[in-house]
Protein backbone atom coordinates (compact mmCIF):
# COMPACT_ATOMS: atom_id res chain seq x y z
CA UNK A 1 0.00 0.00 0.00
CA UNK A 2 3.07 2.14 0.76
CA UNK A 3 4.26 2.07 -2.95
CA UNK A 4 0.85 2.93 -4.21
CA UNK A 5 1.01 6.06 -2.29
CA UNK A 6 4.29 7.02 -3.48
CA UNK A 7 3.17 6.44 -6.61
CA UNK A 8 0.27 9.10 -6.57
CA UNK A 9 2.04 11.42 -4.84
CA UNK A 10 3.45 13.47 -7.47
CA UNK A 11 0.06 13.48 -8.75
CA UNK A 12 -1.18 14.63 -6.24
CA UNK A 13 0.95 17.08 -5.44
CA UNK A 14 0.67 18.83 -9.23
CA UNK A 15 -3.03 18.69 -9.18
CA UNK A 16 -2.84 20.34 -5.58
CA UNK A 17 -0.19 22.43 -7.24
CA UNK A 18 -2.69 23.35 -10.35
CA UNK A 19 -5.39 23.97 -8.76
CA UNK A 20 -3.95 26.90 -6.61
CA UNK A 21 -2.49 28.53 -9.44
CA UNK A 22 -5.81 28.86 -10.76
CA UNK A 23 -7.93 29.66 -7.77
CA UNK A 24 -5.11 32.66 -7.23
CA UNK A 25 -4.97 34.40 -11.18
CA UNK A 26 -8.98 34.48 -10.36
CA UNK A 27 -9.17 36.32 -7.11
CA UNK A 28 -9.77 39.36 -9.00
CA UNK A 29 -13.62 38.48 -10.25
CA UNK A 30 -14.07 36.32 -6.63
CA UNK A 31 -13.70 39.45 -4.72
CA UNK A 32 -16.89 39.77 -2.68
CA UNK A 33 -19.26 42.85 -3.37
CA UNK A 34 -17.74 43.31 -6.93
CA UNK A 35 -20.68 41.87 -9.54
CA UNK A 36 -19.64 43.46 -13.03
CA UNK A 37 -22.04 44.04 -15.61
CA UNK A 38 -22.77 41.10 -17.39
CA UNK A 39 -23.28 41.57 -21.66
CA UNK A 40 -26.04 38.34 -22.45
CA UNK A 41 -26.84 37.52 -26.04
CA UNK A 42 -30.82 35.87 -26.73
CA UNK A 43 -31.01 33.91 -29.84
CA UNK A 44 -33.91 32.46 -31.36
CA UNK A 45 -34.38 30.42 -34.28
CA UNK A 46 -38.36 31.60 -34.67
CA UNK A 47 -40.82 33.17 -32.75
CA UNK A 48 -44.17 31.09 -32.23
CA UNK A 49 -45.40 31.14 -28.21
CA UNK A 50 -43.73 28.47 -26.70
CA UNK A 51 -40.30 29.62 -27.34
CA UNK A 52 -41.31 33.02 -26.79
CA UNK A 53 -42.80 31.66 -23.23
CA UNK A 54 -39.31 29.77 -22.85
CA UNK A 55 -37.18 33.06 -23.75
CA UNK A 56 -39.44 34.90 -20.78
CA UNK A 57 -38.55 32.14 -18.39
CA UNK A 58 -34.80 32.63 -18.88
CA UNK A 59 -35.09 36.43 -18.77
CA UNK A 60 -36.91 35.74 -15.31
CA UNK A 61 -34.23 33.07 -14.35
CA UNK A 62 -31.60 35.38 -14.49
CA UNK A 63 -33.56 38.07 -12.80
CA UNK A 64 -33.92 35.60 -9.95
CA UNK A 65 -30.42 34.65 -9.76
CA UNK A 66 -29.85 38.11 -9.60
CA UNK A 67 -29.39 39.18 -13.38
CA UNK A 68 -31.60 42.05 -13.82
CA UNK A 69 -31.38 43.73 -17.15
CA UNK A 70 -30.54 47.10 -17.13
CA UNK A 71 -29.07 47.00 -13.40
CA UNK A 72 -26.78 43.92 -13.61
CA UNK A 73 -26.87 42.66 -17.20
CA UNK A 74 -27.22 44.07 -20.45
CA UNK A 75 -29.83 41.27 -22.56
CA UNK A 76 -29.48 41.58 -26.59
CA UNK A 77 -32.36 39.76 -28.65
CA UNK A 78 -31.84 38.14 -32.22
CA UNK A 79 -34.31 36.72 -33.62
CA UNK A 80 -33.81 34.94 -37.15
CA UNK A 81 -37.32 34.36 -38.27
CA UNK A 82 -37.06 30.79 -39.11
CA UNK A 83 -34.71 31.95 -41.77
CA UNK A 84 -31.37 30.02 -42.09
CA UNK A 85 -29.16 32.52 -43.48
CA UNK A 86 -30.20 35.05 -41.49
CA UNK A 87 -29.47 32.47 -38.73
CA UNK A 88 -25.78 32.19 -39.58
CA UNK A 89 -26.02 35.69 -40.01
CA UNK A 90 -26.62 36.64 -36.53
CA UNK A 91 -24.49 33.56 -35.30
CA UNK A 92 -21.23 34.95 -36.67
CA UNK A 93 -22.12 38.26 -34.95
CA UNK A 94 -22.96 37.66 -31.74
CA UNK A 95 -19.52 35.48 -31.87
CA UNK A 96 -17.48 38.33 -33.04
CA UNK A 97 -19.07 40.66 -30.23
CA UNK A 98 -17.71 38.80 -27.46
CA UNK A 99 -20.72 38.66 -25.08
CA UNK A 100 -20.13 37.20 -21.63
CA UNK A 101 -23.17 34.67 -21.83
CA UNK A 102 -24.95 33.53 -24.86
CA UNK A 103 -28.74 31.31 -25.24
CA UNK A 104 -30.59 30.09 -27.63
CA UNK A 105 -34.32 28.67 -28.37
Amino acid sequence: MWSALKRLALGIFLIGLASAILLLSDVAHRKSGTQRHVRLAILQHVSQPPIDEGVQGMIEGLAQAGYVEGKTVSIQRYNAENDMATASTIAKAISNAQYDMVLTA
